[in-house]
């Protein structure tokens, strides 16, 4: 997605003179020109919104454009035409390596796997699979997060024609994509969860207002019915497997899900016993994921033995 644009740029830091990071000295997600370092006709091209500043998604677009191609492309993981996944490897591949799973956000009924955010990380001797799963009209909860289960058996198939072997999962998404990671992990599926504005309790009427239609779809009926399916879709409350790792990131000006609900998980998940790192960024909205020092624990994270 493009609105992850900002971790791309991490990935590649021998171009840090355009590392939107880097430019965004305020923090808040937004370049205007004098911050973005380029020339007025090439902002003005990328500034679709034309509001005078440029998103994560509108500097990304040149960093997609240069972003290595995957080693696997529109790989067929299951049965349904959204069972596809690219995979990303390091140039040289080590016996075994670390895997991270990028799930793509988009409310559970968008959203495509083309644009992985991630992919930079094979830099670090990581494999990257971008993968897309089952739309909720078509599919409602669990189904998408047994679809990345389901991916992850099927590249863990692929290791002997790979001649490497996949260890510890580290599953990464923004907003819904960050909600299926942080299913994964508390379910034992992958050994760590990193999201980003995710929901995390969907019980609460303020939690339901102005998604009614999106959350009926999640739990395959009426939200009066299908309570007791809210529950069983909320990270807040599920049981948490023992050992698995969380790193959670909210923007408090994030006005489509609200920051104390990873504040919430954070304490759910750490009265469990489990490790939580959580970063709430100042001024940060729904797509702001924490800047430099939150990338550099996600590399740390993912590589270390």
């Amino acid at each position: 997605m493009r609105i992850f644009a900002l971790l791309l740029l991490l990935m590649y830091p021998g171009l840090a003179q355009e590392s939107f990071l880097q430019r965004d000295k305020d923090g808040n997600g937004r370049l205007t020109l004098s911050e973005s370092g380029l020339a007025p006709e090439a902002f003005q091209a990328l500034d679709k919104s034309k509001n005078g500043e440029l998103s994560l998604g509108e500097f990304g677009e040149h960093w997609i454009a240069i972003s290595a191609p995957p080693f696997f492309k529109n790989a067929q993981y299951g049965p349904h035409s959204r069972h596809k996944l690219d995979l990303y490897l390091p140039a040289e591949r080590p016996s075994e390596m670390p895997l991270v799973l990028w799930i793509h956000g988009g409310s559970w009924k968008t959203g495509d796997k083309a644009h992985c955010p991630f992919s930079g990380l094979i830099q670090n001797g990581v494999a990257v699979a971008s993968l897309n799963y089952r739309y909720t009209p078509d599919a409602p909860f669990p189904a998408q997060s047994q679809d990345c289960q389901q991916a992850i058996q099927w590249l863990r198939k692929q290791e002997g024609l790979l001649g490497c072997r996949f260890k510890q999962v580290t599953a990464i998404g923004l907003s819904a994509g960050g909600h299926i990671s942080l299913v994964l992990a508390q379910g034992g599926v992958v050994e760590r969860a990193v999201a980003f504005g995710s929901p995390t309790d969907l019980t609460p009427m303020d939690a339901q207002n102005g998604y009614r239609e999106t959350l009926e779809l999640l739990v395959g009926g009426s939200l009066e019915d299908r309570q007791q399916a809210l529950r069983d879709a909320s990270p807040l409350h599920l049981p948490v497997a023992e050992g698995s790792q969380f790193y959670l990131a909210h923007g408090i000006e994030d006005r489509r899900v609200p920051y104390q609900q990873s504040i919430s998980l954070a304490k759910h998940l750490s009265g469990a016993g489990n490790f939580v790192d959580l970063t709430l960024v100042p001024d940060g909205s729904h797509t702001v994921v924490g800047g430099p020092l939150m990338y550099e624990k996600i590399r740390w994270a993912v590589t270390r033995p």
